[in-house]
């Protein structure tokens, strides 16, 4: 955990964001939470899917109640919500499934450092925004390769899974089993 918490520390201070790439359940979505506590950061998670539309991380219209009565406005979605924050980390979860959605926020985490509110035209910086986005190999189903203009402005970890050993103490300290029976299980 911590050579990842440093290679997130260092992503940041070079204004570049993270990528952890591994199996599931490997903890590369707890390492953002981990790494958004220690630095005061407020997390934002956007839970990428294969069916997600790139213009859902901006935002779009809804209906919203004014006065009692209903209205439609403009709705930030987490890439603005994020820029809009005073330290925020903008966590893209499952990524590699949907590069329309790596594209959308493209301009955030190059030299722009900022992206577009799709309604007034207005540069949101991304200043004050860590990105993190996670995803599972290559290889395991639906995944893609990071699209290569958002894949170059990563810098990506490998976070593996726990030794054996280890995921049998965490089951059993968090369900009170004996861990003899959970190997007897797995």
């Amino acid at each position: 955990i911590e050579k990842h918490l440093e290679t997130m520390a260092v992503c940041r201070c070079l204004g570049r964001p993270w990528a952890g790439i591994g199996p599931s359940g490997a903890g590369k979505t707890v390492l953002t939470a981990i790494f958004a506590a220690l630095t005061n950061a407020e997390r934002i998670r956007f839970n990428v899917s294969a069916g997600a539309q790139g213009r859902e991380l901006l935002g779009g219209y809804g209906p919203i109640e004014e006065n009692g009565e209903l209205r439609f406005r403009f709705i930030d979605g987490p890439a603005l919500e994020a820029g809009k924050k005073d330290q925020a980390l903008l966590l893209l979860d499952e990524c590699n499934l949907n590069q329309e959605a790596q594209l959308v926020v493209k301009s955030g985490v190059d030299r722009r450092a900022a992206v577009v509110h799709p309604e007034s035209g207005e540069a949101i910086s991304w200043k004050s925004v860590f990105l993190a986005a996670t995803g599972n190999d290559v290889n395991a189903a639906g995944r893609k390769a990071f699209a290569p203009a958002f894949g170059d402005c990563l810098i990506t970890s490998y976070v593996d899974n726990r030794p054996f050993e280890e995921q049998v103490e965490v089951v059993s300290s968090s369900c009170k089993l004996a861990e003899s029976l959970i190997k007897d299980v797995a």
